[in-house]
C-alpha cells in the first residue's frame, strides 16, 4: 500500500515474511500520524520461555534484543540490522557468554559499533562489551566491579542496568555493598575505553570520608560529598543503579527503592524484581572538571511512604530526561507513571516538565520501560500489553501501540533515528512463546488537508449552436503530500448560452478532495438572419385592406430565435406600404428585412357617353362604317383600369364582340375610350343592338345599350 509522507517521516514496508512471521497489528496514530507497518523480530533459534525482548535498544539501523532466559538462563543477545535499500530487518549476529545462569541479556545497550550486555546474576555480576568491524562482532570483553563482595545477601548485581555513549559505559550495580559505607545502597560504574582500546575503570581518587580508594567512575549515591556529590541521602537497599542512561556528558541513575519505609530491599532472583515500598529517586551527574559530579537529585514528590518505584527505568537525551515509576498509584493501584524532566542547558537545574499516566488500569505497570528521543517518548506498560507513544509537543493523549497475540508487550522500549532520519521505535514483548520484539516507524500523518486545485482561467466563446464546444484548458494541482495529482472537471461541455460554472476536483490518496471553479461564458453577439416574405399586391377592399403577409424565415447561430414579427400587420391603405420584419434571438440581438405591400385602388367607373358617331340614318348602300363614341368617368383616386366588352347583335346574330382594357385617369374626369374598339361595317339591314359593359371593384356590372338601325 502506498501512502503519503509528511514532515520528515516516511512509511516503511517491513517485510515480515523474511522472518517467516505472520501477525496482526491494530492501526494506531502517532500524534496525528497513522501507520500500520511493523517488523517483528524473533530469534532464529528461540524456544518458549527465552524471554526474547526482555531488553531492547536501538541505534540507527541496528537493534539489540536481549533474551536473558535463553539457553537455560545462560542468556543470549541478538543483533538485527536494517537494510535501507529494502527497508528490511535481518539478524546479523547472536552474542553469548558463559555465565552459568547469569541471565546474560537482562540489560542491553548499543551505540554505533559498541554493544554492552549485562549478566547481573553471574556471581557479583558482569557486563560484556562487544565491538563491530564491518558486519562482524568481536567475542566480547568482560567487565566486572572494582571488587567482589562474597558476603552480600544478593550479590552486587553488577550489570543490572547498562548504558553506552561513545567510549563511555555506565553499569548499574544495585546491591553494591559496602566496604565503602557498610550498606547495599547500590552503585553505578563509569568505564571508559582508553587510547589502546582497553576498557578501564576511570582513574582513582580518595574518598573524602576516608573509607578507601574508589574508582573515579564509581558513582555511589550513599557517599555524601564523594566526587563533589550533593548529599543524595543514600540508604541501604535503595537499589541505586536500578536503571542508568548516558548522553554525552550527562548520566542519570535511578534508585527505585529510595526512601523506602519498611527497611527491606528484598530481591527475588527469579524475576529480577526489587521488593519494597520505596518512593524512588533519580540522580543526575555531569562530567565537569575532568570528573563526574552529582548535580541534582529528583523525586516524584509523593507523600512519604508512597510506593512508586520512581527510577525503575530511565532515559536521557540532550536536555530531557524521562523516569519511570511503574507501580505508582493512585492508592494501591499499579497503573504506573513516567516523569519528564528538562533543563535549559547543561549545568542548569532540572525541572519537572510533565507527568504521564497513560493508563487507568490498576495493573498497567506503565513506566516499566521508558525511552526518549527529541519530542518522542515511549512508555512501556506490559501489564496491559501496550507501549504508549507521546509527542511532547502535544502531550496527551498518547497513542497506544499494541500487537495482538503477544504478552508483556512494552516490557522494554527504545527509540533512535535511523540512517535516513526516520525515528525507529522498538518494543519488546518477551512473554509469549520465545518472545519477540517489534519495530515501528512513524507512519503517515493523518492527512486532512485537501489538495490545492487551481482551475483554468475563466473562458468566453461565441455561441455556435444550441450547445457550444469550448476549450477549457487544464487545472493545476498541488498537494502537501507531494503526490502528483490531476484534476477533473464535472463537465467538459458543450455548453449552453450564458454562464456555466465548471467545478474542477482532485482527490488525494487520503481521500481529501480539493475544488476550484471556472466560469465558462457562451456569448451571442451575432444577430440572427431573417428573410421577409415575398412582396405582396392586392386590390383594395375598402379604405383599409386586410392583407395576408405570409411568414418570415429566420435562423440564428444559437440555434433558436426568440421572435420574428412584422412592424405592421395591417389592414393596409391603398398604395405601397413597407413592412419591416424583425427577428430577435435569446441574447437580444436583432436583424430586419422588409416586405412591400401594395394595395391597388378599387375601380369606380361610370359610362357617361355611349352613342354612334355622326347623325342621320345609316344606309347600307353607302357601305357605312359605324363608330361608337364611348366615354367613361373614373371616380377613383388613382388610375383605374378594367376590362370592357363591346358586343353588337343584329337580330339574333352577334355581329360584333370586342374586349379591351379600359384606362382612365383619376379625379373624376371623363376619358374617351372609343378608339380602343375597332369600327364596324354592317353587312345587312336591320337594328343592331350595342351593349358596352365592364365590372368595377364593387363587382357591379356597369353596362349601357344603344341601337343603331341599318337601312337599305
Amino acid at each position: 500500500m502506498k501512502l503519503k509522507l509528511k514532515l520528515k517521516l516516511k512509511l516503511r514496508f517491513i517485510h515480515a515474511a523474511l522472518l517467516g512471521i505472520c501477525l496482526s497489528l491494530s492501526s494506531f496514530s502517532i500524534y496525528a500520524i497513522t501507520a500500520d507497518e511493523v517488523a517483528r523480530l524473533v530469534s532464529g533459534d528461540g524456544v518458549s520461555g527465552d524471554l526474547f525482548g526482555w531488553s531492547v535498544d536501538v541505534d540507527g539501523d541496528t537493534a539489540i534484543i536481549g533474551a536473558n532466559h535463553d539457553d537455560s538462563l545462560n542468556g543470549g543477545v541478538y543483533i538485527f540490522v536494517r537494510t535501507p535499500a529494502t527497508d528490511t530487518w535481518t539478524q546479523q549476529a547472536k552474542l553469548q557468554a558463559t555465565t552459568g545462569n547469569g541471565e546474560f541479556g537482562f540489560s542491553v545497550a548499543i551505540d554505533g559499533d559498541i554493544a554492552v550486555v549485562g549478566a547481573y546474576l553471574k556471581g557479583n555480576g558482569e557486563a560484556y562489551v562487544y565491538t563491530r568491524t564491518g558486519t562482524t562482532w568481536s567475542s566480547g570483553t568482560a567487565l566486572v566491579p572494582l571488587a567482589a563482595y562474597d558476603d552480600c545477601q544478593y550479590c552486587q548485581q553488577f550489570g543490572r542496568s547498562v548504558a553506552v555513549s561513545g567510549i563511555t559505559i555506565v553499569i548499574g550495580s544495585i546491591f553494591d555493598n559496602g566496604s565503602f559505607n557498610g550498606t547495599a545502597a547500590g552503585a553505578a560504574y563509569v568505564i571508559m575505553r582508553d587510547s589502546s582500546g582497553a576498557w578501564q575503570h576511570a582513574s582513582t581518587q580518595n574518598n573524602v570520608n576516608g573509607k578507601g580508594t574508589l574508582g573515579e567512575g564509581l558513582l555511589i549515591a550513599s557517599l555524601p560529598g564523594t566526587f563533589g556529590f550533593i548529599n543524595p541521602d543514600g540508604a541501604e537497599n535503595e537499589a541505586f543503579g536500578s536503571a542508568v542512561a548516558i548522553d554525552g556528558g550527562t548520566i542519570i541513575v535511578g534508585a527505585e527503592n529510595a526512601n523506602h519505609t519498611d527497611g527491606t530491599g528484598v530481591f527475588t532472583k527469579g524475576d529480577g524484581v526489587v521488593q519494597g515500598n520505596g518512593t524512588g529517586a533519580a540522580y543526575l551527574f555531569e562530567f565537569t572538571d575532568s570528573e563526574w559530579k552529582i548535580v541534582q537529585k529528583v523525586t516524584p514528590g509523593l507523600a512519604p511512604g508512597s510506593t512508586s518505584k520512581f527510577g525503575h527505568s530511565v532515559d536521557l537525551q540532550d536536555n530531557r530526561a524521562i523516569i519511570g515509576a511503574y507501580v505508582e498509584g493512585p492508592g494501591t493501584s499499579a497503573a504506573g507513571a513516567a516523569y519528564i524532566f528538562q533543563r535549559s542547558a547543561p549545568g542548569a537545574s532540572w525541572t519537572l516538565f510533565d507527568k504521564l499516566q497513560p493508563s487507568a488500569n490498576s495493573s498497567a505497570l506503565a513506566g516499566t520501560s521508558v525511552a526518549v528521543d527529541g519530542a518522542n517518548v515511549l512508555v512501556g506498560a506490559p501489564g496491559v500489553n501496550t507501549a504508549y507513544l507521546y509527542d511532547l509537543g502535544i502531550a496527551d493523549p498518547a497513542t497506544a501501540l499494541n500487537v495482538s497475540g503477544t504478552s508483556n508487550f512494552g516490557q522494554s522500549v527504545a527509540i533512535s533515528m535511523d540512517s535516513e532520519g526516520v525515528d525507529t521505535f522498538v518494543v519488546g514483548a518477551p512473554g509469549s512463546g520465545a518472545g519477540s520484539a517489534f519495530v515501528f516507524v512513524p507512519g503517515v500523518p493523518a492527512d486532512t488537508t485537501p489538495p490545492v486545485v487551481t482551475a483554468p482561467a475563466d473562458v468566453s466563446a461565441e455561441v455556435t449552436g444550441a450547445l457550444t464546444a469550448v476549450t477549457l484548458g487544464a487545472a493545476t494541482v498541488t498537494d502537501d503530500s507531494g503526490e502528483t495529482l490531476s484534476a477533473t472537471a464535472n463537465t467538459t461541455g458543450p455548453f449552453p448560452l450564458g454562464d456555466t460554472t465548471v467545478t474542477w476536483s482532485a482527490t488525494d490518496s487520503a481521500g481529501n478532495t480539493g475544488n476550484d471553479t471556472q466560469t465558462v461564458t457562451v456569448t451571442d453577439t451575432t444577430p440572427p438572419l431573417i428573410t421577409a416574405p415575398d412582396d405582396v399586391s392586392v386590390t383594395a377592399t375598402g379604405d383599409l385592406t386586410d392583407v395576408s403577409l405570409g411568414t418570415a424565415t429566420a435562423s440564428d447561430n444559437s440555434g433558436s430565435v426568440m421572435s420574428k414579427f412584422p412592424d405592421n400587420s395591417g389592414p393596409f391603405p391603398i398604395g405601397d406600404t413597407t413592412v419591416t420584419w424583425t427577428a430577435t434571438d435569446a441574447s437580444g440581438n436583432s436583424a430586419m428585412d422588409t416586405q412591400l405591400v401594395t394595395v391597388l385602388p378599387r375601380l369606380d367607373l361610370d359610362i357617361i357617353t355611349f352613342k354612334k358617331r355622326g347623325g342621320g340614318p345609316i344606309k347600307l348602300a353607302r357601305s357605312p362604317t359605324i363608330i361608337l363614341v364611348i366615354k367613361v368617368k373614373n371616380n377613383s383616386a388613382s388610375t383605374a383600369d378594367t376590362v370592357a366588352t363591346l358586343v353588337g347583335t343584329q337580330g339574333s346574330t352577334e355581329v360584333y364582340n370586342e374586349t379591351r382594357t379600359v384606362f382612365d385617369a383619376p379625379g373624376g374626369g371623363s376619358s374617351n375610350v372609343s378608339d380602343l374598339f375597332p369600327s364596324f361595317t354592317p353587312t345587312g339591314i336591320g337594328d343592331i343592338t350595342w351593349v358596352f359593359s365592364f365590372e368595377d371593384d364593387d363587382e357591379d356590372l356597369d353596362s349601357s345599350t344603344i341601337t343603331t338601325t341599318i337601312q337599305p
